[in-house]
């Protein structure tokens, strides 16, 4: 199965999009749970 480089290219930028969001919802999760902690 051989991509176009642009689908590729396509691909790569949604995987990160997708882990930035992963992170910045794992970020808030951790910050609300130190808050609760304090």
């Amino acid at each position: 199965m051989s991509m176009k480089r642009s689908d590729k290219f396509k691909m790569k930028k949604i995987k990160r999009k997708f882990q930035n969001e992963f992170h910045q919802r794992k970020n808030l999760f951790q910050n609300s749970l130190q808050q609760k902690m304090i």
